[in-house]
């Protein structure tokens, strides 16, 4: 592989070594990768999905140029999955391994459809489904579904999946005069998130929230037989963001979470999941997709604005998720729009390596944080091989800063 010019000379031998490192350390999924007390059901589960497992693991090889390896793990993660009872979820779920193979199928590293009619039913079944709450948002909801249809277009029913899935997010919408915005109930939070005693609240983040509903809206333009209907469902989410946008003292512009009756709300972190970068790159996108420079440049403004980040960015590991090379990863997207961008980028890419050490997987721990409402953050530090929180998915991102070749992988994440 040869380095892109950002990433300066004495750190590619290092990015190198660590890619060549996880690709070792890949060789198997290791019993202390578990949750403890992970059933045999829930073992499968996780071996399996593009997060955590196999399906995640296939496509860091893919992009490391092992297509025989790539393919031998989706098959894995293929037969775990078939085995278990996966959720129709995204990156813990069915949704993830489907993904997968339709995009190793892009890549001709497999050559047959491996999606069957039947895990398009289920994914039809469960959008239909009236009673329960249907999750509009990317990792364990609706969203994630119709990426996958996108992905898997025009093949099996993927044009029928995306209809439910636009119907299903279109239908969950809040409407207050020209915002539009997608609530959480405190019942659908978790036990972590629900012990302050908050009835809810509204999510901004790419992965579980407002900003990667509206990314995925924009995505589907392309497909959907009323663009405009999501384009207005897109400005009304945009509104609603910049409705909540903090004052010029605090450390980020923009909250991960709006709390109601929760005053002042909680700056973010730098990260893939949350925060400004994520709002950065939907009002670029959204901005140069619909037509307009206001709304282009505010996101050029909040990029920037981030680059100023340093000690108080909250980066404490090198993880897709939330960690250095999601960071840098995002810079590198922005900067298709700022060409400025491209030093955060090689300086978030260079913090990564700083981060690895002797410990973890190839060197890498991921912290398992509970981010409180107060702001303060508790870290569990986990060795974890997956493509979202661990070693995979860093070397998935090295590898492409390395190439400085175009990645479609990230189309996974909402980033292309």
């Amino acid at each position: 592989m040869t380095a892109e010019p950002l990433l300066q000379t004495e750190w590619v031998q290092r990015a190198n070594d660590a890619v060549t490192a996880i690709a070792e350390a890949l060789s198997d999924f290791r019993d202390a990768w578990y949750p403890k007390n992970a059933t045999d059901i829930g073992k499968q589960v996780i071996r399996a999905s593009v997060a955590h497992g196999f399906a995640g693991w296939s496509l860091f090889f893919a992009y490391y140029g092992d297509r025989a390896r790539a393919r031998e793990l989706l098959e894995r993660a293929i037969v775990d999955a078939s085995e278990s009872a996966m959720a129709p979820a995204l990156f813990e779920g069915l949704a993830g391994v489907a993904w997968t193979a339709a995009h190793l199928q892009r890549l001709g590293i497999v050559q047959d459809d491996l999606i069957g009619d039947d895990i398009d039913d289920c994914f039809l079944a469960h959008l239909h489904d009236t009673t329960r709450w249907q999750n509009p948002e990317l990792v364990n909801g609706a969203a994630g579904i119709g990426l996958y249809a996108l992905e898997h277009w025009p093949h099996g029913r993927s044009a029928e999946i995306l209809a439910a899935t636009l119907e299903t997010i279109e239908s969950a919408a809040i409407r207050d005069g020209e915002l539009v915005s997608w609530f959480v109930p405190p019942e659908q939070m978790s036990e972590r998130n629900r012990r302050k005693g908050t009835a809810g609240w509204w999510d901004l983040g790419i992965a579980h929230g407002i900003t990667g509903i509206a990314l995925f809206l924009l995505s589907a333009m392309k497909r959907a037989p009323r663009p405009e209907r999501l384009a207005d469902l897109v400005h009304g989410a945009v509104r609603f963001i910049k409705k909540h946008e903090l004052g010029e003292d605090a450390p980020s512009r923009f909250p991960a979470f709006v709390i109601p009756a929760f005053e002042p709300q909680t700056p973010s972190r730098l990260a893939w999941c949350y925060g400004d970068l994520c709002v950065a790159l939907l009002f670029c996108r959204a901005g140069a997709q619909l037509g307009d420079p206001f709304l282009l440049d505010r996101g050029r403004s909040i990029a920037r604005s981030s680059t100023l980040r340093h000690s108080d960015a909250g980066v404490v590991d090198a993880s897709l998720c939330h960690g250095a090379v999601g960071v840098a990863h995002m810079f590198g997207r922005l900067a298709s729009f700022d060409d400025d961008l491209l030093a955060a980028k090689a300086r978030w890419l260079e913090r990564a390596l700083d981060l690895r050490s002797s410990n973890g997987v190839a060197g890498f721990t991921y912290s398992y944080d509970f981010v409180d409402f107060d702001g303060s953050i508790e870290h569990n530090w986990i060795d974890n091989p997956g493509l979202l929180l661990g070693a995979a998915g860093i070397g998935l991102g090295l590898v492409s800063a390395l190439s400085g070749d175009e990645p479609s992988w990230d189309r996974l994440f909402l980033l292309s």
